[in-house]
C-alpha cells in the first residue's frame, strides 16, 4: 500500500445530544458525536487519506455553550483545536481558560447572531 496523505479537517461540527441546542431559523441538526466522526474517518485510509487533526467549529445552534466543545476536544486530542463564538461580556480570564482547553479561534456569524 502507498503512503497515506495526511489531511487537516478544517471545519467539522460535533453535535452532542448531552448538550442543549438552540433552534436557529428553524434548523436543529441531528446528533453527530465524536464517535460518529471517528467512524466516518475509518474508510479514508482506503482512499489514501488519514486525518491528522482538525478544527471543531461551534455552530450557531450551540449558542455560547462551550461545554460540548471542551469535551469534544478532550476526546479528540491535541491535534484538534476549537473555533467558537463568544458573547460581548466574555472576560480575558474566560478567554485564557478556553485557550488552555484548546479553543484557539473565534467565529463571527453576522447573519444569525
Amino acid at each position: 500500500m502507498s503512503e497515506l496523505q495526511h489531511a487537516f479537517d478544517a471545519h467539522l461540527h460535533i453535535i452532542d445530544p448531552n448538550h442543549p441546542l438552540i433552534e436557529n431559523n428553524g434548523y436543529l441538526p441531528d446528533p453527530f458525536t465524536v464517535a460518529d466522526y471517528r467512524a466516518r474517518l475509518q474508510s479514508l485510509p482506503d482512499v489514501g487519506v488519514e486525518v491528522a487533526g482538525g478544527a471543531v467549529v461551534s455552530g450557531s445552534f450551540q449558542g455560547f455553550d462551550q461545554g460540548y466543545l471542551i469535551e469534544a476536544l478532550r476526546q479528540l486530542g491535541d491535534n484538534y483545536v476549537g473555533v467558537t463564538q463568544l458573547p460581548d461580556e466574555t472576560t480575558d480570564d474566560q478567554i485564557r481558560r478556553l485557550d488552555e482547553a484548546g479553543i484557539k479561534a473565534l467565529r463571527f456569524n453576522i447573519a444569525r447572531g
